[in-house]
């Protein structure tokens, strides 16, 4: 027999491996902190919660031992271990050695794939000069996708747990963009064994431990 405290509970039990599965398929992605905090956290203890319920009023109604009540134990059951699970993360997977090299890795190819995208946009837009932002990468769909596209993650200045600031530079007096400055920084504040990087129209990246990259920072080979 089912019930309502039951039905929530098993659908709660589904977000949080949904929504792992979904970020991992679109992964690197930028979401909403509520979201997270509500499929992340929020989803597993309400599930709990609403298998406790469900079990209550089985048992209060004399159906204690039946599929429903076994199925009320079982998702206020997950709910525990997927707050576990979250918990063992939070400690352990984010910070964990192999993911800096890999969002650093990330922070190299997205620094990359500016400064392709800003010449090819300088290429085409010779009396502008380079964009003035990181949108002006972004495309719209409204025309065919030039070569200077970049992703709209990308074009937002955060991705794979990096914040990229776009600084445009202008030494003529007629304002024609004809340099720039990219930095890229962890958006994490406990990420301080990650690196930070810079890059600018020269094409080059340099690198810094512990604080943020500039044009005197060491060359990265």
């Amino acid at each position: 027999m089912f019930n309502r405290n039951l039905v929530v509970s098993l659908a709660l039990c589904l977000v949080l491996p949904g929504f792992v599965a979904w970020a991992a398929l679109l992964s690197p992605v930028n979401l909403p902190w509520y979201l997270i905090v509500t499929c992340v956290l929020f989803s597993p203890l309400a599930a709990a919660f609403f298998g406790h319920a469900a079990r209550r009023e089985f048992r209060k109604s004399g159906q204690g031992g039946t599929s429903g009540s076994a199925m009320a134990a079982a998702g206020l059951t997950i709910g525990y271990l997927e707050i576990a699970l979250t918990v063992v993360t939070l400690f352990t997977g984010t910070h964990h050695p192999k993911r800096f090299v890999a969002y650093e890795a990330s922070a190299v190819g997205s620094l990359q794939t500016l400064n392709f995208a800003a010449r090819a946009y300088a290429g085409t837009h010779p009396q502008e000069g380079f964009p003035k932002a990181l949108k002006d990468l972004c495309w719209n769909g409204s025309r065919p996708e030039p070569d200077w596209s970049i992703d709209q993650v990308l074009s937002s200045g955060m991705k794979a747990h990096y914040r990229f600031k776009y600084v445009a530079k202008s030494t003529t007096p007629y304002g024609r963009i004809d340099g720039y400055q990219i930095y890229a920084d962890p958006i994490d504040p406990r990420d301080r064994e990650s690196r930070h990087f810079f890059t600018d129209q020269s094409g080059s990246i340099r690198i810094s431990s512990g604080a943020p990259a500039n044009e005197s920072s060491t060359e990265l080979r």
